[in-house]
């Protein structure tokens, strides 16, 4: 993920600043399923272990304990947890791009919603206008 592409979906003209917000539990989750159900694709066989573990660390820090449970249950399911792996390099070089793809699915949401709200129709119709030219 780019930081430009970042500042471009957090841009907020009102206060000419970049905000990017921490999500809601309930999008919050849909963001966990999908990034879950990505790293499944990965082409290293131990990412959906390292992202089920970031995504339960996530959630407990959150105090989100069902959701926590969750995580980990399925993290120990995918394999042995080795206590010294959480605190490697790697693994918070990991969480920490997993926090920047929560920010960029927060901000695109937001830009989105505001885009439709400005123009009176989703962003994703400007690519169905130019292929109809």
């Amino acid at each position: 993920m780019s930081d430009t592409l970042l500042n471009l979906f957090s841009y907020d003209s009102k206060t000419d600043t970049c905000m990017a917000e921490r999500l809601e539990k309930n999008p919050w989750t849909r963001f966990a399923a999908k990034v879950f159900a990505l790293s499944l694709d990965s082409k290293a066989s131990n990412a959906p272990q390292i992202v089920s573990m970031a995504l339960a660390m996530d959630a407990g820090e959150r105090g989100w304990m069902k959701l926590f449970e969750r995580w980990a249950a399925k993290s120990h399911e995918l394999g042995k947890i080795e206590r010294a792996f959480l605190d490697s390099p790697f693994f918070l070089a990991a969480r920490a791009k997993l926090r920047r793809e929560e920010f960029l699915w927060s901000a695109s949401a937001n830009f989105r919603r505001e885009y439709e709200e400005a123009f009176g129709y989703p962003p994703g119709l400007i690519w169905t206008a130019m292929e109809m030219r």
